[in-house]
């Protein structure tokens, strides 16, 4: 949120949590705790004609076991070696592959995603450390 307010951009963010049966339990209140969380980021942008252009991005809060699962479900396991724990890290994935991490529909959102169209022998998941890191 501080880049659209330093840049100037509008835009909406959905969040939540991503519940899993590794998630935690909470005492004995029967409640879990998700270890992982979502952020669904959508903006108008202008295209090169100055059109306004639907924007959306996804993004994991993950420690990455969640998202090294996902990576050895895809049949993509070379990109889990060396893959490190640690911290709370944020990585970008498809608004489709978020849905089915956490069963929502994000409906005509999943279209404006620019990784939607990206081939799956080229898709890397990686951690987002720079704003440059982006895919837009």
């Amino acid at each position: 949120m501080e880049n659209t307010r330093t840049f100037g951009f509008r835009a909406n963010v959905f969040t939540g949590p991503i519940f899993t049966d590794d998630d935690p339990p909470l005492g004995d209140s029967g409640a879990t705790i998700p270890l992982n969380y979502f952020k669904v980021v959508t903006m108008l942008a202008e295209d090169e004609w100055d059109t306004p252009r639907l924007h959306a991005t996804a993004y994991v809060l993950s420690q990455g076991q969640l998202i090294q699962q996902m990576l050895l479900e895809e049949g993509l396991a070379a990109a889990v070696e060396g893959f490190t724990f640690g911290e709370y890290r944020t990585f970008q994935v498809r608004i489709s592959d978020l849905e089915g991490m956490t069963g929502y529909d994000f409906g005509n959102l999943r279209d404006a995603d620019p990784l939607a169209h990206e081939d799956e022998a080229t898709l890397r998941v990686q951690a987002i450390d720079a704003l440059a890191q982006i895919r837009m």
